[in-house]
């Protein structure tokens, strides 16, 4: 299973291009993708996948903390 997480909800034309990739990476034949919503980004998104969705891919950019 692969974990997508993101600030909105993806489309998915964009899900499949992220299932192709992760294809590419891991040689699977066939990516099952899980998406989550985290209001703690801006932008971007994060990908984790591989056993226990230990590799991650971070495009994400995320709110800072104020000191």
């Amino acid at each position: 299973m692969t974990i997508v997480t993101s600030v909105v909800q993806l489309e998915k034309q964009h899900l499949a291009q992220i299932a192709k990739q992760v294809q590419k990476l891991t040689g699977a034949r066939n990516v099952r993708i899980k998406t989550t919503i985290d209001d703690s980004l801006v932008a971007g998104f994060t990908i984790r996948y591989g056993n226990a969705q230990l590799k991650l891919i971070n495009m994400s950019v995320q709110k800072s903390e104020s000191t």
